[in-house]
């Protein structure tokens, strides 16, 4: 079973991070890619896009809308999603 502190923690990742993902924002990507991995090496912009997109199409908690556009962003893009096979 979680502690409090530990709920509390993971609920405010979750935010910072669905906060993150729907600003679809590489600068804020790579600071909060810093922030959470801080001993790894920044990621090309290009790389840090593919990401938030395919973190969206992953990300249950944001809302379907957000989701399919990014798959949809994906699949114009030749990548693969992270989805449960989200509709278009």
């Amino acid at each position: 079973m979680l502690t409090k502190t530990a709920l509390a923690e993971i609920k405010a990742f979750v935010k910072e991070r669905d906060e993150m993902l729907l600003a679809n924002d590489v600068e804020r990507c790579h600071a909060f890619h810093a922030k959470h991995n801080p001993s790894q090496p920044k990621m090309p912009d290009h790389i840090c896009q593919i990401a938030i997109h395919k973190a969206r199409t992953a990300a249950k908690s944001l809302p379907k809308e957000a989701r399919l556009e990014s798959k949809r962003w994906l699949l114009e893009r030749n990548y693969t999603s992270l989805d449960d096979d989200l509709v278009l």
